[in-house]
């Protein structure tokens, strides 16, 4: 049982080398808070079990964190698309995870309006934007390359997709 608050940061993605990795898909606007996380509790078998971090890097979408006890040789399967969460004594007391921030942001590529931003999903260890053109669903992958710009203040965000994407969904 846990003594103290938790907040959820995210989900437990793959395996990063064979060092004790693992990528972890981060809720949009807690990567600068978790950095002075010394435990993550990562739910197995619907308990949350701690594990002391020993490194942490983070974007603003995944961070890898070296957890202490696992390794090449030890390796845990059950910690794999786990929810990941962090005392919430690391938040300021009024923080809220931001889930979903990006909905009903406007997407676009180069000048064309690619459709309205839904939310941020995990596929299969791959954060995906989800954008709805009309009924139509179209899933973007998150990552450097893609993701262009993002302004708030207009609720807009401007990515750059693999060449023949858009037209698999329109």
């Amino acid at each position: 049982m846990i003594a103290e608050p938790v907040t959820f940061i995210g989900k437990c993605l793959r395996y990063h080398g064979f060092k004790g990795e693992v990528v972890i898909a981060l809720e949009p606007s807690v990567r600068k808070y978790i950095q002075k996380a010394e435990w993550v509790f990562i739910n197995i078998d619907n308990s949350p079990v701690p594990f002391f971090v020993e490194s942490i890097s983070a974007t603003d979408q995944s961070a890898i964190l070296k957890l202490k006890g696992i390794d090449k040789e030890k390796q845990l399967p059950e910690i794999l698309q786990q929810d990941v969460f962090v005392a919430s004594s690391l938040f300021p007391s009024k923080f809220k995870p931001q889930q979903n921030e990006f909905q009903g942001f406007t997407v676009f590529s180069q000048e064309k309006e690619i459709g309205t931003a839904h939310e941020l999903v995990d596929y299969n260890g791959n954060l995906l934007l989800q954008v709805f053109n009309h009924e139509k669903e179209i899933l973007i992958p998150v990552n450097d390359n893609t993701i262009v710009s993002v302004d708030k203040r207009k609720k807009k965000i401007v990515v750059e997709v693999p060449e023949g994407l858009l037209e698999l969904y329109l």
